[in-house]
């Protein structure tokens, strides 16, 4: 058998759904004889699927991570409080986020300079990271329009 798109690799497949093969709701990367897409065993496709972090079978980002623990790490870096950790008043933040479904459309959105900007200036530096103390709280900074 062979891959939905014809190949095996990274972003061979990004929908789940029930198998015809083994009724189990899952990753369909192959095709069956008829076209219709069927996982990965049924397949016989060799490769998995699976975060090595979580177990999730879906589509592996880099480290071989899902997207929603692609996501926590992408926070836990942008909200980093200069501790290690995310600030508790920016918890229930992170929380939502990493609830929401398509995990994927987070990540594309924290890759705008301006929510990534919004992200940080929101929060209270710390000082045992010199250069972001050195950029100070940008928002706090401004002043409303008069």
């Amino acid at each position: 058998m062979r891959s939905a798109h014809g190949r095996s690799g990274p972003g061979v497949c990004t929908f789940r759904g029930c198998c015809p093969g083994c009724r189990a709701d899952r990753l369909l990367p192959g095709r069956g004889a008829t076209g219709t897409p069927i996982c990965r065993d049924c397949a016989g496709i060799a490769r998995d699927f699976f975060c090595d972090r979580c177990g999730f079978e879906g589509l592996l980002l880099g480290g071989r991570l899902c997207e929603r623990c692609t996501l926590t790490d992408t926070l836990g870096r942008l909200l980093d409080d200069g501790t290690g950790h995310v600030a508790a008043s920016l918890q229930p933040l992170v929380t939502s986020l990493k609830e929401m479904d398509r995990p994927k459309s987070r990540l594309i959105w924290l890759r705008n300079p301006n929510v990534v900007r919004l992200l940080r200036g929101g929060r209270r530096q710390h000082p045992a990271h010199p250069r972001r103390a050195a950029l100070g709280n940008t928002l706090a900074n401004r002043r409303p329009p008069a």
